[in-house]
């Protein structure tokens, strides 16, 4: 991951708890209309005020390219994975 437009998505989904209350949680600066067409916060319209497991863990997922270690670990893995014969690949 590299340049502003990956930090900027990556800001997109990180609490800030230096910001005032109600802004502070990712998805209390996200909104989506509900039933009625009026714009509420993510936060507000999940049932449990956040986000189902699937999506926290995508976004604990995408989060996790913030780590340098696995940044580099990644790397490595794909290099290895394109200098595999494509016999290796297929067994």
């Amino acid at each position: 991951m590299g340049g502003t437009h990956s930090a900027i998505e990556l800001n997109a989904v990180t609490d800030f708890p230096e910001f005032i209350e109600g802004w502070q949680r990712w998805d209390e600066r996200a909104f989506h209309p509900d039933t009625e067409g009026n714009l509420r916060t993510l936060r507000e319209l999940w049932a449990k005020k956040r986000a189902p497991w699937p999506l926290r863990m995508a976004i604990e997922v995408v989060k996790l390219g913030r780590s340098e270690v696995f940044r580099n670990g990644l790397s490595a893995a794909l290099r290895v994975s394109d200098s595999m014969p494509l016999e290796m690949e297929l067994q």
